[in-house]
């Protein structure tokens, strides 16, 4: 069934189906606020069939859009505030003698940011910028720095640049790895860190899991870490100077900055950053190899507690799982290692290995 939407009998007429207009405006009136890619995504057509519902139900005034086409977001709620804001910062020479917390504070004063912002997403908001920042500082050895915060009612999200050695190139580097992609593997297991004196390794790897998303690009490689589909997402890129992180959280996110720490730094281990999450998938689908094995636990020995996510992951053969629950486990006998969301052949191989440890 469709009907012909007329406004002010302009001879611009807009076709669309009834039910898909009715199921547009129950996602807005449930979400409260969100854009039209979601609603795109959530629906299953095209964006430019969304936007011209879309812009047909703004002319009516059965929603509202609040933002720019880039950035803009749709409600039904005429009291919500439209929020909008943005600050771009440039700083050339002197990086070196920036203060994060200095910083900070100007972009918070600027934005008014506690304002905006529910006590745990502006904690975490702090955490994240300030530690991204400090980095740039300490390890980058760039002349620039750049930031660009961005705030809608939707969510905030912020980017830091530096045009230095690059955060993969710089780890791979200090620790003789092979390539830029060993070391972005190195620095998502925590701890591994080119200053160990003034480091410990741990602001990437909180900042990913407390973030919506996290991503970090540099040189050719970008990784995204997307915790709203509780997965990490590599891929090649052309080539860029330095280091980009990009981050975003929800407004109205329920995180607790807390809740994350706890799972990582729990009280049997007195709280200090002991446990970490290895994404075997990363290393591939189908793992025979003791090298293999040996590549996904390097640098594990450092914590008391890793968890191995075998979430899409085929198999495994029996030199890998060998190497990771006999070896390993009797070379670290004090380190709990969990396995994850493993298959039935995976699990099969694990107890075949642990048996015959017996």
């Amino acid at each position: 069934m469709n009907f012909i939407w007329v406004d002010n009998m302009v001879d611009n007429c807009y076709y669309f189906n009834v039910d898909t207009k009715e199921q547009i405006l129950k996602i807005i009136i449930d979400r409260r606020t969100i854009t039209g890619a979601e609603i795109a995504r959530q629906l299953g057509i095209t964006r430019q069939a969304v936007n011209k519902h879309l812009k047909a139900m703004v002319k009516s005034g059965l929603i509202f859009k609040c933002g720019n086409t880039r950035d803009g977001f749709y409600t039904s709620d005429s009291k919500i505030p439209c929020i909008n804001k943005e600050i771009r910062r440039r700083f050339i020479e002197n990086v070196s003698g920036l203060k994060e917390d200095i910083l900070f504070n100007k972009v918070d004063m600027f934005l008014g940011l506690k304002n905006l912002l529910k006590e745990n997403v502006y904690n975490i908001f702090h955490y994240v910028f300030t530690e991204m920042v400090n980095n740039v500082i300490d390890h980058s050895k760039s002349d620039v720095l750049s930031t660009i915060i961005k705030i809608n009612d939707e969510e905030i999200l912020c980017e830091i640049r530096d045009y230095g050695i690059g955060v993969f190139e710089s780890l791979r580097s200090k620790f003789s790895l092979q390539n830029e992609l060993d070391a972005y593997l190195e620095i998502i297991k925590g701890k591994k860190t080119t200053q160990p004196d003034r480091h410990s390794g741990e602001g990437i790897f909180f900042s990913s899991k407390v973030s919506d998303k996290f991503i970090i690009r540099s040189h050719r490689l970008e990784v995204i870490f997307d915790n709203l589909k509780s997965d990490i997402f590599v891929k090649e890129n052309r080539y860029l100077k330095g280091t980009c992180v990009t981050f975003y959280i929800k407004r109205y996110s329920k995180k607790r900055l807390k809740d994350i720490f706890d799972i990582y730094s729990k009280e049997e281990f007195n709280y200090e950053f002991s446990t970490t999450t290895a994404k075997v998938k990363l290393y591939g689908d189908d793992l025979i190899s003791r090298s293999e094995a040996k590549r996904l636990l390097a640098g594990l020995e450092n914590f008391k507690e890793i968890i191995l996510d075998f979430d899409d992951v085929k198999s495994i053969g029996q030199g890998f799982a060998d190497e990771i629950f006999r070896v390993f486990k009797n070379r670290y006998p004090n380190i709990n290692i969990i396995p994850l969301n493993a298959n039935s052949v995976i699990d099969a191989m694990i107890k075949h290995v642990l048996n015959n440890n017996i």
